[in-house]
């Protein structure tokens, strides 16, 4: 959403003040599959959620090495703020809470710093410089008693870069990779959930475009992104400082 809590609660406070609606550029909500599972949980095939996993891994990815992406002082972060944001954004909608308690993360730079990880993505500039992370993993514990376990790459040694959210209920499991319903009442089964496909840029477009013409509200609630926007800041802080960080602190 923003580089920082504080720009990002400057954005918020913008719209509210000026009466503009505001979206949020989370596009893998708008994925048929996303929206086939949001509606499972809103069911209650899921039941009580308490365990979340939510990652992007990337083997070689790094984007634009020397450019803006691998500044912190204009991006922030790397790959937590870059794609990690997808990951997390999509388990905290599945699951319904954004209300962050606690984290404990760690981050690394092992390729970017060295050259090495590149991706396609991006317009290298060799007179610029990587000071961001290139990896991310997180323990994150909700309010309500639910953790989500996170981690994030641009480059890694993996055998392949893979998007993975997996939402683990007390009824059944949910796992958007292999868009597979598991659970465990006398005999195991697993089922596929059925979903349309939807070009989800052209959806959110035309969700944006409904919100203002209909006067509806956007799908990425302002005080969900903010919530999100704590997790992402926390994360970065426990990295930093290699310690616990509250909610309260960011």
């Amino acid at each position: 959403m923003a580089t920082s809590l504080a720009e990002a609660e400057t954005m918020v406070n913008a719209a509210r003040k000026n009466n503009k609606k505001l979206l949020i550029g989370l596009t893998r909500r708008f994925q048929g599959d996303s929206k086939a599972a949001k509606k499972l949980v809103s069911e209650g095939v899921l039941g009580d959620v308490y365990y979340s996993k939510a990652g992007w891994m990337r083997r070689n990815g790094i984007p634009g090495w020397g450019s803006w992406f691998t500044r912190r002082e204009l991006a922030g972060a790397g790959p937590i703020y870059d794609i990690g944001v997808h990951a997390l954004d999509l388990t905290c909608w599945l699951s319904g809470n954004f209300d962050v308690d606690q984290v404990l993360a760690s981050s690394y730079a092992e390729f970017g710093p060295e050259k090495r990880g590149f991706g396609d993505w991006g317009t290298v500039n060799e007179s610029g410089y990587y000071d961001v992370e290139d990896l991310a993993s997180a323990l994150i514990k909700m309010k309500g008693g639910s953790t989500v376990a996170f981690e994030v790459s641009w480059a890694a040694n993996v055998p392949s870069s893979e998007f993975s959210v997996m939402v683990f209920g007390n009824k059944a499991g949910l796992d958007m990779g292999e868009r597979m319903i598991h659970s465990t009442d006398g005999v195991e089964v697993d089922k596929p959930f059925e979903f349309q496909e939807t070009d989800s840029y052209w959806e959110e477009m035309s969700h944006f475009i409904d919100c203002i013409v209909n006067d509806r509200d956007p799908v990425t609630k302002p005080d969900e992104m903010l919530g999100l926007q704590r997790m992402l800041d926390m994360i970065l802080l426990s990295a930093r400082e290699n310690r616990v960080v509250k909610a309260s602190e960011v």
